[in-house]
């Protein structure tokens, strides 16, 4: 269809069995009514619970509330919630284990991300970019590599930003310097790997983190059957492929959101 085929991935991440998006769909279906619930409030579910299953929800410190009927926003470290949209995660210091998945894209509502003092590992999205409310934006003391990603110039209300501690190499985007409202700017710039023109504060180049190679052996799918064949939930499926991260340029509202019937 039209909708798989502006996708990232053509919506196969919701038919691939060991994925954590198949996983997120599975718990969806098989653990909550959503009738007359608006589209945005399902999408961030589904980001919320596929970052569960990406970053080995099972292990963390605290996942109070994560995976169960309550509201999203009485899970841990879910906040600043209106009208049953959050704008903050915070879950620093809480074993997160895994790479960063792109569904957290689709929270155009974020203001905070703190995921600080983890075991996050590979590079920093590019669809960072996206989330063009993002004021604070915490990922030291993790085990994140590659370059530093040119989109987060993109995020024109940065106010806090550190990437500190970190494998990351390379030039920190000089537009960042340009940011109008970056007070804070922490990365490991004092050797020769990482090169900062505004940096606020310097690190020495980060220090390996023991991490788990495949989070998902340490991130079991909750008790659960498996959709059967008239369990499956086809609007459903639309609808979170529909607001997969790139399909849309603009988040939707709250008001602007359908309810999913």
């Amino acid at each position: 269809s039209k909708l798989k085929a502006q996708a990232k991935d053509d919506g196969e991440g919701l038919n691939d069995l060991d994925s954590f998006q198949y996983k997120s769909y599975v718990w969806l279906v098989t653990h909550s009514s959503y009738e007359g619930v608006p589209d945005l409030i399902v999408s961030q579910k589904f980001a919320l619970a596929t970052l569960y299953f990406a970053l080995a929800g099972a292990g963390w410190d605290q996942n109070t509330g994560w995976l169960t009927d309550d509201d999203a926003c009485s899970w841990f470290g879910v906040e600043d919630c209106h009208s049953g949209i959050s704008s903050s995660l915070n879950l620093s210091e809480n074993n997160l284990v895994g790479e960063i998945p792109l569904e957290l894209m689709n929270m155009r509502t974020l203001k905070s991300i703190n995921f600080a003092g983890n075991s996050l590992y590979g590079v920093i999205p590019p669809e960072i970019g996206k989330l063009n409310l993002l004021e604070m934006l915490l990922l030291d003391n993790n085990v994140l590599s590659g370059p530093f990603p040119n989109e987060l110039v993109n995020i024109s209300t940065l106010k806090q930003l550190t990437l500190n501690s970190n494998e990351l190499k390379g030039t920190v985007p000089a537009d960042i310097c340009s940011l109008p409202g970056l007070v804070e700017l922490w990365a490991d710039c004092l050797g020769p790997e990482v090169t900062c023109e505004c940096c606020t504060k310097c690190f020495k180049y980060g220090e390996v983190h023991s991490i788990i190679e495949d989070p998902s052996d340490t991130n079991p799918l909750p008790d659960t059957n498996e959709p059967s064949n008239n369990e499956e939930n086809p609007e459903l499926k639309s609808m979170l492929i529909t607001h997969m991260t790139g399909l849309e340029e603009n988040p939707l509202s709250y008001t602007e959101s359908p309810s999913y019937r």
